[in-house]
């Protein structure tokens, strides 16, 4: 994390030299190679060398600096197609997915057909109070099987990288 706070100090430093000399390309090209470089060294890395963004801090970071890097409009393809790159990963880790969707579906299934049957046997019974308990109990269990079995995607990926990653980012 040493290469990480040298970055840190050297951004600083480049930033307060782009405002005093203005729109200098060299000095726009070197921040955003330190901008580039500082995320990378935030991330996780696995044993075999795979940059993973395990954590929600590493996320803002990557995100952070691809943004700042293509906001430079540097003259260096390889460095804009990295930072571009590097978004994507994180709009990509951004993306909800369903786990094992079957059960999911089926007990989301017996969630609303359960919870608007019990509405309809309430209502037709005269029961108002009975019917809004059961309609509360029915969006009460949808809601809890969305929050368990959907899941941002860099979440997944972190928790199967996790017991082989060799270095911890920040």
């Amino acid at each position: 994390m040493i290469l990480f706070e040298e970055d840190s100090q050297r951004i600083a430093e480049l930033e307060r030299s782009a405002i005093q000399h203005g729109a200098d390309p060299g000095i726009r090209r070197e921040l955003a190679a330190v901008l580039y470089r500082r995320a990378v060294e935030a991330c996780s890395v696995t044993r075999d060398g795979t940059m993973v963004m395990a954590s929600e801090r590493q996320r803002r970071l990557c995100a952070d600096a691809a943004r700042r890097i293509l906001e430079l409009g540097v003259d260096d393809a390889d460095l804009l197609w990295r930072a571009r790159s590097l978004r994507e990963a994180v709009a990509d880790g951004d993306r909800w997915v369903w786990l094992s969707r079957g059960p999911a579906a089926a007990l989301l299934a017996v969630a609303v057909v359960g919870g608007f049957g019990l509405v309809w046997w309430s209502m037709t019974a005269g029961s108002m109070l009975l019917a809004a308990a059961s309609a509360l109990a029915g969006s009460a269990l949808a809601a809890a099987v969305v929050l368990r079995f959907r899941k941002q995607r860099w979440r997944l990926e972190a928790r199967r990288a996790g017991p082989i990653i060799a270095r911890h980012g920040l």
